[in-house]
């Protein structure tokens, strides 16, 4: 989403994190998988707050567990994704949901998503 204008709207199921803070704990062990580690070029852009502000104003929702990322990381990750759409006046269009459990897309926020996509693309 961030590199192709095509795409209109977005939702990620706990698939956002910051670089700064997995570099900096004890939790880069092969059992949590490396998924966006390895994504060449990714650095460039910035952390991936900076990616995700960097979608506005294009809609974006956000849903994920609240295991294993501590309250701190997700208050911190939200805020300059947070603070990029309501400057440019769209605050509407950035929803962050955290729920109760672990990594896992459960039934109610697949269902919050698709209506999040219905809404944002019904135009």
């Amino acid at each position: 989403m961030y590199v192709d204008p095509r795409v209109k709207a977005g939702c990620s199921s706990c698939g956002t994190f910051l670089y700064r803070w997995i570099f900096s704990r004890n939790v880069l062990r092969p059992i949590n998988g490396f998924a966006g580690l390895v994504i060449p070029g990714l650095k460039r852009w910035g952390d991936i707050d900076d990616v995700l502000a960097g979608l506005a104003p294009r809609p974006f929702l956000e849903t994920a567990g609240d295991q294993g990322m501590p309250n701190e990381m997700w208050e911190e990750k939200i805020r300059k994704e947070r603070a990029r759409y309501e400057e440019l006046g769209f605050p509407d269009r950035f929803e962050n949901l955290i729920y109760e459990g672990g990594h896992v897309f459960r039934k109610d926020m697949r269902e919050k998503s698709y209506a999040w996509f219905d809404m944002w693309l019904s135009e």
